[in-house]
């Protein structure tokens, strides 16, 4: 009978140390129920995008290529559904009309609310095709300075649209962004000013008293039918017709298109 007790004293003390490392590696219950219901309470598939790029403009009503440079910021929701306002700026546009024909290019800006469609691919969505197409405003500056801005009056704006697809690729919050879109103005596009109807000019009021009879002087040549655009002194001054500057640049802008491409960095969070 003390053989036995004596086992059972020494399985106890070699037991004693087993049980205690048991109940050290064991989490608290608390640590455990905070574990199981702990959230990420932010939707990592939700996000914000802005983007910074370097493009071209080309095709249409675009002679010859020019370079555009802008940005974007948008708001993506589940990587698939959102809107971007998108913004861009052509210092020298190639424009294919005889409005500016003579060594003039104005500056096209376009500023446009898109709703985008994306599918978002891989781990973490972090390729996402895209498409995308909105309306907003395209902008027209010729780029005169001084008196013969003033003459020209070269602002002008129109409505307009664009419409166009890409691709976003994210590794984390950095990424790159590309796409292709199409720009329009609304109205109808001419490339010649022949169909712009004349200003009316205010008739006199009363008649002009009659001049004394001087000498002709030598003839002088006759120049072409305006209206048009006559470059002087570095300026720009228009000979027409009754036809004002804004009529002009007004139709120079009128049903504009394009097509512009583009790449650049890309930011989520």
């Amino acid at each position: 009978m003390q053989w036995i007790q004596r086992v059972a004293l020494f399985a106890l003390v070699l037991g004693s140390p087993v049980m205690s490392a048991a109940q050290a590696t064991q989490p608290p219950a608390a640590a455990v129920a905070q574990n199981t219901t702990g959230t990420v309470t932010q939707d990592p598939d939700n996000h914000w995008i802005a983007s910074g790029f370097v493009g071209s403009n080309f095709g249409r009503n675009a002679e010859t290529a020019s370079t555009e440079v802008g940005g974007s910021i948008g708001y993506l929701w589940k990587s698939k559904f959102g809107a971007e306002f998108d913004t861009g700026f052509t210092p020298s546009f190639e424009l294919q009309s005889n409005f500016f024909g003579l060594g003039i290019k104005p500056q096209i800006n376009t500023y446009m609310a898109n709703a985008i469609a994306a599918a978002p691919l891989g781990p973490a969505a972090a390729w996402q095709p895209y498409i995308s197409g909105g309306v907003g405003a395209i902008s027209l500056m010729s780029g005169d300075e001084g008196e013969a801005a003033n003459f020209l009056n070269p602002n002008g704006t129109k409505f307009g649209g664009n419409v166009g697809g890409g691709l976003m690729a994210f590794a984390g919050k950095v990424g790159f962004k590309a796409d292709v879109r199409y720009y329009r103005a609304a109205g109808a596009y001419q490339t010649s000013v022949a169909d712009i109807t004349p200003a009316v000019s205010p008739s006199p009021t009363s008649p002009a008293p009659p001049s004394s009879p001087s000498p002709s002087p030598a003839p002088t040549p006759t120049p072409p039918p305006g209206p048009y655009i006559v470059p002087t002194a570095g300026t720009a001054q228009i000979a027409s017709d009754g036809v004002t500057s804004k009529q002009l640049v007004d139709t120079a802008l009128s049903g504009l298109a394009f097509w512009r491409a583009n790449v650049g960095v890309a930011l989520r969070w």
